[in-house]
C-alpha cells in the first residue's frame, strides 16, 4: 500500500509539471536568451537532485547512485543530441532561427533515419 501511494502522488507530480510547462510557462519567444535557459536547465537538474535526494532516504544509497547515474547518462546523450542536429543544420546550411518547428521536427526524423541507415549498413555503427 506505501509503495502503491509512492507510484501515484509521484505520477501526479510528473503530471502537474509537465502540464505546468506545457501549458502554464509555455509562451512564444523568437529566441531562448542564455540567462533564461540557464535558469530552466538549473530548475530542471535541481528538481532531479531532490528527487535523487527522497531515493537517498526512501530506498538508500545505492538506488540513489543508480538514478544519478542514469540521470548523467541520459543527459550526455541529450548533449550529444545537439551537437548532431547542429551538425545536420550545418550540413543542409539552415539558419536556426529561421526554422519553424514543423521544421525542427522534420530535422530530427531525419537524423533519426540517417542513424538507422547508418546501422543497417554497419551494425558497429551504432554503438
Amino acid at each position: 500500500m506505501n509503495q502503491l501511494f509512492f507510484w501515484i502522488v509521484f505520477n501526479l507530480f510528473v503530471l502537474a509539471v509537465l502540464a505546468l510547462d506545457l501549458w502554464v510557462l509555455h509562451r512564444p519567444s523568437p529566441i531562448m536568451k542564455f540567462r533564461e535557459a540557464l535558469g530552466w536547465s538549473v530548475t530542471w537538474i535541481a528538481l532531479a537532485a531532490g528527487f535523487a535526494v527522497l531515493v537517498y532516504f526512501w530506498h538508500g544509497r545505492v538506488a540513489s547512485l543508480e538514478f544519478v547515474t542514469s540521470y548523467v547518462i541520459e543527459l550526455s546523450l541529450s548533449v550529444d543530441n545537439l551537437f548532431v542536429f547542429l551538425l545536420i543544420f550545418y550540413r543542409f546550411s539552415l539558419i536556426i532561427s529561421q526554422l519553424k518547428d514543423d521544421n525542427i521536427a522534420l530535422a530530427q526524423r531525419v537524423a533519426i533515419l540517417e542513424y538507422h541507415l547508418r546501422t543497417l549498413r554497419d551494425p558497429a555503427a551504432g554503438c
